[in-house]
Order: structure tokens, then sequence, then C-alpha cells
């Protein structure tokens, strides 16, 4: 049985520790008290098949996507809460270019499952800005994992199996004698890692709200509304609203400049009042490529990474985590288009 140290209890830590778990490994996990919030904890854990202002499909979606609702209904079985939602996504459409390019997938043979053609009578349009129409997304969904972290966290507690420290790279040669294997899934902070931040790092900020809805007439909504901004049911009557996303910024921290943002998408979207309840703020680990940074590192053949999930850490992180934990376990071959490997020195 191979003992495997994870270094980050983030959506890739996780993840990766249960898939390892039923798979027979020894899994253990180092992660240290959150001192800010990270992506892992802000995120609402969307799965979008038809993404962008041209909507296209994301990258591998008919492959992971069964695979991560699976992934997560056994997690449900396992933990007894709810994880996994099924939900659609309402797209508003107002402009000639948005609504030429919507008509233009739903024609599609390839994405004609997952986009209907407009309708003017979406199930939030009572309280939307009139002109617009509303394209339905299918096979989308969210992911709990303000629930799932915690528990997961909870539960490696209880086994003794959590080390809440930050990881010491003098303690490495150390920590590599106890262990078969080392995986780091820090997040954001693997751009920093020592051992892994020659990759092709691209880090972001985003930042979220939650929201109350001040209207008498709401029924609790299931659906998912989408313009530039995105609100998306959340916890009781509350809804998560998000998110921004900056390329260069001074700090973590929820800034100004990113609340103003969301609340005019939002006004721009709704024409009922809202209460903001939070503002949240974290750092994703995105990469240039768009493609997760998943390997053993070619001079140490006992540490390994598992990251750069940015913006879709829902979706791809069962899929990808279980094809890492094939081949850290069996030597099963990385997909080259996940393989630290294609990045040239």
């Amino acid at each position: 049985m191979k003992k495997i140290l994870i270094i980050g209890q983030g959506i890739a830590g996780t993840v990766l520790a249960w898939q390892l778990q039923q798979l027979g490994a020894d899994v253990w996990v180092m992660d240290a008290p959150a001192e800010t919030p990270s992506a892992s904890n802000v995120a609402a854990g969307i799965v979008n098949p038809v993404t962008g202002k041209r909507f296209a499909k994301s990258w591998m979606f008919e492959e992971m996507f069964p695979y991560a609702r699976t992934c997560y209904q056994q997690m449900e079985q396992q933990f007894g809460v709810q994880i996994w939602q099924d939900l659609s996504i309402e797209r508003m459409l107002q402009h000639p270019e948005e609504l030429n390019n919507w008509s233009l997938r739903t024609h599609t043979q390839d994405y004609a499952h997952f986009v209907a053609p407009p309708q003017s009578n979406g199930a939030w349009q009572a309280f939307t800005r009139p002109g617009y129409e509303f394209g339905i997304i299918h096979q989308a969904g969210r992911v709990r994992f303000e629930v799932i972290l915690p528990i997961f966290r909870q539960k490696l507690q209880a086994e003794n199996r959590l080390i809440e420290a930050r990881f010491e790279f003098e303690s490495l040669d150390q920590m590599s004698s106890a262990y078969d294997f080392l995986l780091f899934c820090e997040g954001y902070r693997g751009s920093t890692n020592p051992l892994f931040q020659d990759l092709p790092w691209n880090v972001t900020k985003g930042e979220a709200l939650h929201i109350r809805l001040d209207s008498n007439q709401l029924k609790p909504q299931h659906e998912i509304l989408k313009k530039t901004a995105l609100l998306a049911p959340f916890q009781g009557e509350t809804y998560w609203v998000g998110s921004t996303n900056e390329w260069k910024f001074n700090d973590p921290a929820p800034s100004v400049a990113g609340k103003e943002w969301l609340e005019k998408e939002l006004r721009a979207m709704l024409k009922i009042p809202f209460t903001i309840e939070a503002h949240q703020a974290a750092i994703r680990p995105t990469v240039k490529d768009r493609r997760p940074l998943i390997g053993i590192h070619p001079a140490y053949s006992k540490i390994g990474i598992f990251n750069g999930l940015g913006t879709k850490g829902g979706l791809l992180a069962p899929y990808w985590a279980q094809h890492f934990a094939q081949h850290v376990l069996h030597g099963i071959p990385l997909d080259p288009q996940v393989d630290i490997r294609r990045v040239k020195p």
C-alpha cells in the first residue's frame, strides 16, 4: 500500500485524496489553517458546459461531466450530505451579436443537447430587466464545496490523518523518506513553490458577493442566471454572485472596485433590490494554456503536483484526479495535454 502525503486541502487536494483512498492508498493530508480565504473556499462550484462570448463548449466536457457527476454522487453516499446539484443556466441575451452567436450554437449538432433556442419567458424573467431573451443551458450544475471541504477535513481529523501545518521545504528529504509520494495541491501558492515555480503560472484574482434578494414575490430560484456576472442559488435564501477576473492586483483582499463592478452588473440584470451579506476575494491557480498542471517532478521521482484547475475546478478535479491517481499508483501514462512535461525548459 502506497503511503501518500497531499499538501493542500482545497478542491484539488480533497478530490485527489478521495480518489486515492478509493484506490486503496494510505493517504495523509498537510494543510495549515487558512489565513485568508482560498479560491476553493470562495468558489461557487459552478459546472457550465458553454462559456465565453462565443458560447464555446468547455474542453473535454463530454468526457469530464459524467465522471464528475458520478464522483460527487458517490461522495454524497459516503458522507450522507448533498454535494451535487443538477441545475440549468439561463443565459441573458440582448444584443444582436449575442442572439446570433447563440442561434448558431443551437443549430450546431455538437451543441444541440447543451443549448436551447432563446425564449422570452425564463424562470427569472419576472425579476430581470426588460428587453432580454433567455437561452437555456442544460447539463450544468453546482458542486457544494462549502459542504464537502469541511466535512472531508473533519474526517481526516477524526482519523488523525490531517497535519495542520504549512509544508517546510527544509524538511523535504525527511518527508520524502517518510512517504512514498509527496503531492502538492497548493492552489495559487504553487506558483511560488521552488520545485514548480517555473511552470506557466498566470494566477488571477476573483471577487464574489453573497446576497439576499429583497422581494416578497420571489420564490427560491433553482436556476443559475448568467449575463456578464453569474447569479447562483447558494445557501438557504442567499445567492452567490461572481466573479471578477483581475490579472494584475496588489493584494488578495476584497476591493472597492471589485464590489462596485459586481453591484453594477447585478443591477443591470435585476429589477428587484438586493442586500449584500458578504464580499469575498481569493487568488486562483490559473495557467497560461488553461490546462491543469499534473505530473511528477523530473528530478524527484517521489514528488508530484496536481494544480492549475483555474475557474473550472468543479468539472476538472474528479476526472483528472483519478487520472493522476492511476499514474501514481499504477504507472498509467499521463495525458500529454496535462502532463507538466509539456512545458519546455
